[in-house]
């Protein structure tokens, strides 16, 4: 954001804004957002991100003392991970979850602005607690080092040193938060004014490395989604065989950057971060991985043909996924 100008009051937008880092960092520093995504869990995970910018943390502070017994009322309310160790037992005191409410139940949708200062509190509580519980469920399906309660107590823990650390900073500056607004929708057809936005961040899917539905279908499922409908929808699991996905992303992310340079004001920028890899590539056309451009590279092609112009890219090797995806590359493109 500093780098493409972006000053205090203007907005950016972030159409695909997975777990709400532009938002955040643009609260952070007085610039308005706004972030868009087709997953109600990102647009959950978000807004809970931001509520805890300036949310009472005093009962997530008792909380943490007690995360033990936090955990069993999430387990019982949430449900369980399927994989990784096995689930210990902790019996609940007859009390459980004696920093909320008796009985406390609040909509994932709640429209904080509505809410009294104490009942804002509670619900911000709980849903800070739930994402941590969510987050917590997350890892252990996919990893049994530690086992799910000692997963979730330090996945608590770390939520609450950042929001603890960021609200100190905060106290001691004199500007208010800028305006974050969390959405659920799709990037190829954007709710939002012509020429309206003063710079766009966004990672598109790293559409053959990752599916993003499989990884959080136990949270989805918790929200009530639908995810049939979100695999036939998503940019990037669209399509059966290798090929026909391919083509679906190059059509679908041709939407995507036609509806960028619609909404992005003349002479601002649009910066891209996307991973790439020739050799899956080449599988899905059926060609040598040398005879495929990157999707960096097809990417830059159809912003140009919207007017979005190319004017720096840098890279670097990704590793970790290195046989799903080689490099990543950041774009930052005009809209002349």
């Amino acid at each position: 954001m500093n780098v493409m100008g972006l000053k205090h009051g203007e907005t950016v937008l972030d159409p695909m804004m997975g777990s709400g880092t532009v938002l955040v960092e643009a609260c952070l520093m007085g610039i308005n957002s706004i972030g868009i995504d087709l997953s109600p869990f990102c647009r959950f995970m978000t807004q809970v991100k931001i509520d805890a910018l300036n949310m009472s943390l005093s009962r997530a502070q008792k909380a943490i003392n007690n995360y033990e017994e936090v955990f069993t009322y999430f387990q019982k309310k949430v449900g369980k991970s399927y994989q990784g160790r096995k689930i210990r037992k902790y019996k609940a005191s007859t009390d459980i979850m004696s920093v909320m409410e008796s009985g406390v139940e609040f909509n994932t949708k709640t429209e904080r602005g509505k809410l009294g200062s104490e009942e804002r509190e509670t619900a911000d509580t709980y849903n800070f607690l739930l994402l941590a519980y969510l987050d917590s469920v997350g890892y252990s399906e996919r990893s049994s080092r530690k086992a799910p309660v000692d997963q979730f107590k330090a996945i608590f823990e770390r939520y609450l040193f950042s929001a603890e650390k960021i609200q100190k900073v905060l106290a001691g500056m004199k500007s208010k938060l800028s305006h974050a607004e969390a959405l659920e929708g799709d990037a190829r057809s954007l709710p939002i004014d012509d020429a309206s936005i003063d710079g766009i961040i966004f990672s598109p899917p790293y559409s053959f490395a990752i599916d993003y539905l499989d990884n959080d279908s136990f949270h989805l499922n918790f929200l009530g989604a639908d995810l049939n409908n979100l695999r036939e929808n998503m940019i990037g699991l669209r399509g059966a065989k290798l090929s026909e996905k391919f083509e679906l992303y190059r059509h679908d992310m041709d939407k995507v950057l036609l509806e960028c340079a619609r909404v992005l004001r003349r002479d601002r920028f649009c910066t891209i971060i996307v991973g790439t890899n020739n050799n899956q590539l080449g599988k899905a056309l059926g060609v040598s991985p040398e005879k495929v451009p990157g999707l960096h590279e097809i990417l830059i092609e159809m912003g140009s043909s919207y007017g979005l112009k190319l004017v720096k890219k840098m890279s670097r090797p990704i590793s970790g996924i290195y046989n799903t995806m080689r490099r990543e590359y950041i774009l930052i493109l005009q809209n002349k």
